[in-house]
């Protein structure tokens, strides 16, 4: 197994690249802010392909870049039922805390 670790920008929160050693593609879990181009470039350089995005639990500092990095990857995103109605919520406050940053 091959492991990338990349750490937020705002919360500190660590997020990993996961391969097995006979495979190209690649798990992503937690994506936190400001991982999205390190995991692409990583992913490029490893001629690799990102098949899943899973999240530990869905607090926004470990969610943050979900929808991004599926943007950019096509992966698919995977989290426990009872998250999906937090994730939903918490992505609406972070919309109205962005918003107002940037007032």
């Amino acid at each position: 197994m091959i492991v990338k670790t990349f750490v937020g920008n705002i919360f500190s929160t660590n997020t990993y690249l996961v391969r097995s050693r006979s495979s190209q593609e690649f798990v992503c879990i937690d994506p936190s802010y400001g991982t999205v181009p390190h995991i692409v470039e990583a992913l490029k350089k490893e001629k690799g392909a990102l098949r899943y995005i899973i999240n530990t639990h869905a607090h926004f500092d470990h969610v943050a870049e979900d929808f991004s990095l599926k943007k950019q990857t096509d992966a698919r995103i995977l989290m426990g039922k009872k998250d999906e109605e937090t994730l939903k919520a918490q992505n609406q406050l972070l919309e109205k805390v962005i918003c107002m940053l940037h007032l």
